[in-house]
């Protein structure tokens, strides 16, 4: 009743109308303001605004507006480590805005902080249509690029002494040395669903070498996903967590199946081929890869965002290692270097900055192409299914001929399922009328 009060426990998603508010974790605040439960406004069978936050475990939602609805009455509550940790991803915010064009910040913020706010709409438009959005998101190419770093300066470290290389197991101590890096990395860069699932997959990877243990990928993969769901169920419903486990799934299950028998085991480039073999090597192992994630995600991506990338076969080739192998190294060393010294660290970033604005050039350009990428109906659940079936199918046709008869009868279903629904609308008579959601109101057609 009115004028009671009572205690309440749970999330609570608060909107602030003030542009610039100095707010940090562990801060209390109190505030007056009219409670609702989260509730959305657009049409049925779209995007569920009370059901991604339900997914984060937000309860209510509350607007406040002016400077005089709040109040600060605390600060630092929270554990030491998260706050010492967030003091760190403050210095970085900082660093990479005040040293880096505003163009290319928010895409270093990206793949350093895993902060998506400030990358510009027409960027992310641009990642999109070239089929590249997944190199905006942390995920096992940057953990694995930190590993690597850390595991190899730590190996060079111990191997400095000569009675620790006689008197120990120095591989092993630079990989259980380099867990620690992986972890304080996973919480800088915002622990999220596909951080989490690249930094399961690095560590169990690096238990294995502590344990003297097999490495099996698949394995690793399945351990991830177990742990995060015991974890965060609803994760199961995440589009994130999604994509991510379906491409490295696909990667991980038809890349050696594609591969001829000989050269199964022998993804990794050869130190004695010349340069030219090894380039002409990484081409084809990069084009099999990445074909292989686009039509293992292709269902997905249908599915969540109707809209299908080609231009994405060509545009993740370069810029895959654009992104893995300069822009993430230098971002990451620079960062490091800004807490002990800052000029060498200004000199990375500035140098990283040149290649993030040129990186942005030529995906503007890929995007420009006619038909980089194209809108298409959202699919059935029977379709998709039917979809992974074919593309198991099709990598296991050398087995027997019942495979390759049950590969071509899907693909005949494929094919009635498809000129169904097109004779469906072609001989439709009714009127019809759609509401269109547009966003902020319908469009009727």
């Amino acid at each position: 009743s009115q004028g009671t009060s009572f205690p309440v426990q749970g999330r609570l998603l608060l909107f602030l109308t003030e542009g610039d508010v100095s707010l940090r974790l562990g801060d209390r605040l109190r505030f007056l303001c009219r409670v609702h439960s989260p509730r959305g406004f657009h049409n049925p069978g779209v995007f569920s605004y009370e059901r991604h936050l339900a997914f984060k475990r937000v309860d209510a939602t509350g607007f406040l507006s002016g400077d005089r609805s709040w109040v600060k009455i605390g600060e630092g509550f929270s554990h030491p480590l998260l706050l010492q940790i967030e003091d760190w991803r403050d210095h970085i915010r900082r660093f990479l805005g005040r040293e880096t064009d505003p163009r290319s910040s928010g895409i270093l913020k990206a793949l350093v902080l895993g902060e998506q706010g400030d990358i510009p709409e027409e960027v992310k438009e641009h990642f999109i249509v070239t089929g590249i959005a997944h190199l905006l998101a942390i995920s096992g190419d940057h953990l694995g690029i930190v590993a690597l770093l850390s595991y190899s300066l730590l190996l060079w470290l111990l191997k400095r002494s000569e009675f620790l290389l006689l008197s120990l197991p120095v591989k092993k101590w630079a990989a259980g040395l380099t867990l620690p890096c992986i972890l304080l990395y996973m919480f800088i860069a915002g622990g999220g669903i596909s951080v989490i699932r690249a930094t399961i997959m690095v560590v169990t990877f690096f238990l294995s070498i502590l344990f003297d243990r097999e490495r099996n990928l698949l394995h690793t993969l399945g351990l991830a996903a177990f742990l995060i769901l015991v974890f965060s169920p609803p994760s199961l419903f995440n589009v994130s967590f999604q994509l991510s486990f379906v491409a490295v799934l696909s990667i991980l299950y038809l890349v050696p199946r594609l591969l001829p028998e000989g050269r199964r085991d022998v993804l990794a480039l050869s130190p004695k081929a010349s340069w030219k073999r090894n380039l002409l090597e990484y081409l084809k192992i990069s084009f099999l890869v990445t074909g292989v994630a686009f039509f293992g995600t292709a269902p997905l991506v249908a599915f969540h965002f109707n809209r299908i990338s080609l231009m994405g076969w060509v545009t993740n080739l370069f810029a895959i290692p654009w992104v893995g192998f300069l822009l993430v190294p230098l971002s990451l060393i620079a960062s490091l270097l800004s807490f002990f010294f800052s000029p060498l660290a200004t000199l990375l970033i500035r140098v990283t900055d040149v290649l993030t604005l040129l990186l942005l050039k030529v995906v503007a350009l890929f995007a420009s192409v006619p038909l980089a990428s194209f809108s298409i109906t959202t699919p059935t659940i029977f379709e998709m299914t039917l979809f992974y079936l074919l593309l198991f199918l099709g990598v296991h046709l050398r087995k027997g001929r019942w495979i390759r008869y049950a590969f071509v009868g899907l693909c005949v279903v494929f094919v009635i399922d498809l000129a169904f629904w097109n004779w469906k609308g072609l001989s439709q008579k009714n009127l019809e009328v759609t509401f269109i959601d547009v966003g902020h109101g319908d469009a009727i057609l």
